[in-house]
């Protein structure tokens, strides 16, 4: 398959007309625009285009298939206009603008989380660094660019890196908020008699507070702060990290008895 070798950015109303042909041409209002799509429309008919594309890969160019043929096929498609020979700068320009748009879109949602910030943060990276390796090939003229690509991607990944540490936090501690005091009580269990572990029925054993605040100081402050805002402890966000510890260990003590 060949492709046109007409070049240039396309018109209005040529990505209008192409939109239209692939059924997902945006309705205008005859009233407002009666002869169509005018000039400086075209960065709206792109992003409907690329919607268009992108939700048709999806579906022809499945990377689950085993061999994955479509995505094989798709990607050549593409290398057949955009190249790294010859075209170098805008290839790099085009795989950082796809990065960006990733990352703005992670975060588009309302219901976005710090997994969604951290995918979001790991393409900022990534689309810093495609674009530091595109100044790179003009040193010295672009040494200050490059410094702050390098240390705009740096700081993505910085910030990646506490996202996902902040979501690990999260799921351990909420997988049971028992399971932060288990080892500690076993261990106090060890050193009381048999008789003192036993109770009649119905009558609930104490979990020692110490054992609570023993556990708890191994936290850092930050994983602390987690656990007091998934207690919905009221003030926290004032308290150091000695009053962080006695306020989790009262707000479980109250909810075991």
């Amino acid at each position: 398959m060949t492709r046109s070798s007409r070049s240039g950015p396309s018109s209005a109303r040529s990505l209008h007309r192409a939109l239209d042909a692939l059924g997902a041409a945006p309705i205008t209002d005859p009233q407002a625009r009666p002869h169509g799509p005018h000039v400086g429309d075209e960065p709206t008919l792109l992003g409907v285009l690329l919607a268009k594309a992108e939700l048709d890969a999806a579906v022809r160019a499945d990377p689950n298939q085993d061999p994955p043929e479509g995505l094989i096929e798709l990607i050549n498609g593409y290398r057949a206009v955009v190249t790294p020979d010859g075209l170098r700068d805008t290839w790099l320009r085009l795989i950082a603008l796809r990065l960006v748009r990733t990352a703005v879109e992670m975060t588009m949602c309302d219901d976005t989380d710090d997994l969604s910030e951290a995918t979001a943060d790991a393409s900022l990276a990534a689309a810093n660094l495609a674009n530091a390796c595109r100044l790179r090939r003009h040193l010295p003229a672009d040494i200050t660019a490059l410094d702050a690509a390098l240390d705009a991607a740096l700081r993505s990944a910085d910030q990646f890196c506490r996202d996902v540490m902040r979501t690990l936090n999260a799921i351990h501690l909420s997988e049971d908020r028992e399971s932060l005091f288990d080892r500690e009580e076993r261990r106090t269990r060890s050193k009381v008699s048999p008789a003192s572990r036993h109770k009649p029925p119905g009558v609930k054993r104490d979990r020692p507070p110490q054992a609570k605040e023993s556990v708890l100081s191994a936290l850092a402050k930050s994983e602390l702060y987690d656990v007091a805002s998934r207690l919905q402890i009221p003030g926290r966000s004032g308290m150091n990290r000695e009053q962080l510890i006695r306020a989790i260990s009262k707000k479980v003590t109250q909810e075991d008895g």
